[in-house]
C-alpha cells in the first residue's frame, strides 16, 4: 500500500493492491479477488469465496478518482485506502 498514491487517481496496478488488501483485511479468510477490470469510473474485483470458489454478489469496487472502496453491505466503506490496516 505504501506505493498506492490516491492523489493522481487509481491506476490498474494500485487498484489491485487496493483489492487484494481489503479482501486480506475484510474477506472471509478463504477466498480470492481476480484482477479488477475497467467499468468506467470504478475499478472492479471481482470476488470468491469458500472451499467451492463460490462467486460473491457484489465485487469489490475501488473509485478511479477518490480510491474509496465499497463491497458489500457487511463489509466497511473506506474513503482512503490508505487506511485499510
Amino acid at each position: 500500500m505504501q506505493d498506492v498514491v490516491v492523489q493522481d487517481g487509481i491506476n490498474e496496478w494500485e487498484a489491485n493492491v487496493i483489492a487484494k488488501s481489503y479482501f486480506a483485511r475484510f474477506g472471509p479468510g478463504c477466498g480470492a479477488v481476480y484482477d479488477v477490470i475497467d467499468e468506467n469510473m470504478s475499478w472492479v474485483g471481482r470476488t470468491v469465496v469458500g472451499y467451492g470458489a463460490m462467486p460473491t454478489e457484489e465485487p469489490i469496487r475501488i473509485d478511479k478518482h477518490t480510491g474509496r472502496v465499497t463491497w458489500h453491505a457487511d463489509n466497511p466503506v473506506i474513503t482512503d485506502p490508505k487506511k485499510l490496516w
